[in-house]
Order: structure tokens, then C-alpha cells, then sequence
């Protein structure tokens, strides 16, 4: 487990850029773990401004948003209360795709083990200490 300590967003942005550059070409999960407010969304904005995605927005109402022509998943699952919610939501067929990205926040409300093989697993947790800086811990499962 690797741990990074963020003390300002410039130091998000920096993180964001080493970090997700070598993952640019993978069939990748990332699993966003935090209190609400850690900055979950967050980073998935910082990596819309790094990567050109447009309209970086929460997907807390809509569940699933899609950047990058399909190619970027942005999931919310903070509301879903159930395993038979989510299969109706349409989340696993976003694993279909051959190559991609796929953000989950509140991701304790799914089954991991449910993750398709061939798709790479990082968790991605984010503990706040009440100020500005954030404290992540990233895991590969």
C-alpha cells in the first residue's frame, strides 16, 4: 500500500498526474473510498482538467457519468440501498467494454468480487484530518 500525503490541491494535481500518466493505458477500476467530503469527486475533476474530459460533474442523482467518448465511467453508488438496485442500474454492463476507466465512490455497496477478470483493481482511500489536507492510501487488489 502506498501512502501520499496531499496538503493542497496544486498537491492533488501533481499526485494525479504521476499516478494516473502510468495507468493511461489500462482496463482500470478505481475504487474512491472517504467520508463525504474527502474529495472523491474531486479528484475525478482534477483528472478531467489534466486529461481534457468535459463537464466533470458528482454522478450522486444520475448514478453513472461518461466522459472522454464512453471512455471514462464516473460512478456513485451512495445511493443504491441494494445488490438487486444495482444490477438495475445498468453499473456491470460498463465492464463489457474493452479498454477504460471506471471511478466507483461508495464502492463498500457493491460486490468487488463481481469485478469481471481483466479489469485492474486500485482502491484508492481518502482520510481527512479536518483541514485541507488529505491523506491517501492506494492499494492494488
Amino acid at each position: 500500500m502506498n501512502k501520499e500525503i496531499l496538503t493542497s490541491l496544486a498537491d492533488l494535481t501533481r499526485w494525479s498526474k504521476s499516478f494516473f500518466e502510468a495507468k493511461r493505458n489500462e482496463r482500470a477500476v478505481f475504487l474512491l473510498d472517504g467520508a463525504m467530503g474527502a474529495g472523491k469527486t474531486q479528484l475525478v475533476r482534477t483528472l478531467g482538467d489534466l486529461f481534457g474530459w468535459k463537464e466533470v460533474s458528482s454522478p450522486t442523482y444520475s448514478l453513472i457519468n461518461e466522459y472522454d467518448s464512453g471512455k471514462i465511467h464516473h460512478c456513485d453508488l451512495y445511493r443504491i440501498e441494494s445488490s438487486e438496485e444495482l444490477e438495475n442500474t445498468g453499473f456491470w454492463d460498463i465492464f463489457l467494454k474493452k479498454s477504460g476507466w471506471i471511478f466507483v465512490e461508495w464502492s463498500e455497496r457493491m460486490e468487488i468480487s463481481k469485478i469481471p477478470k481483466g479489469w485492474n483493481i486500485y482502491r484508492i482511500q481518502i482520510e481527512v484530518d479536518g483541514s485541507e489536507k488529505r491523506t491517501l492510501h492506494v492499494s492494488y487488489l
